[in-house]
């Protein structure tokens, strides 16, 4: 939810993006299996599964939500 993350800034206007906000913050990735690649659909970008889990520092790379499709093998 977009109102939780605003602690996590420190200054009003900047955007949650990337490591030096997320750093290792991970969700597990469930039944996707390792290396799965998941496609953000508002940006293009991959993101992999890496150890379990999907980095939420690669998810909001560059842009601050994220709706992942796994890609066919």
């Amino acid at each position: 939810v977009g109102r939780l993350y605003a602690t996590l800034l420190g200054a009003p206007g900047r955007l949650p993006l990337g490591e030096a906000v997320w750093g290792d913050t991970a969700v597990a990735a469930g039944a996707l299996s390792e290396g799965a690649r998941l496609t953000n659909l508002f940006t293009g970008e991959s993101v992999a599964v890496e150890d379990g889990h999907l980095l939420l520092a690669r998810a909001f790379a560059s842009f601050p939500a994220a709706a992942l499709l796994a890609q066919p093998r």
